[in-house]
């Protein structure tokens, strides 16, 4: 997932969904090779609400972040 081909966004905006995509990266790097399974689910279900995150800010120009605190 690239956040570079979101257009119509502050900057500041931007600079927080880049750090909450660094927190995810980060968050699955920890995960080591015997967790395999526990680091698909993870990827699966904080992948999927980072998608939709950025579907909205790109879309709308404005970014509505409700339902998703878990992820930043």
């Amino acid at each position: 997932m690239e956040l570079d081909d979101i257009s119509g966004v502050s900057d500041d905006l931007r600079d927080a969904l880049s750090a909450a995509y660094k927190r995810y990266v980060t968050y699955l790097d920890a995960f080591g090779t015997d967790e395999a399974y526990l680091k698909k689910k993870v990827e699966m279900e904080l992948g999927t609400k980072m998608i939709h995150l950025k579907m909205r800010c790109s879309n709308h120009g404005k970014c509505l972040p409700t339902g998703i605190k878990g992820v930043v």
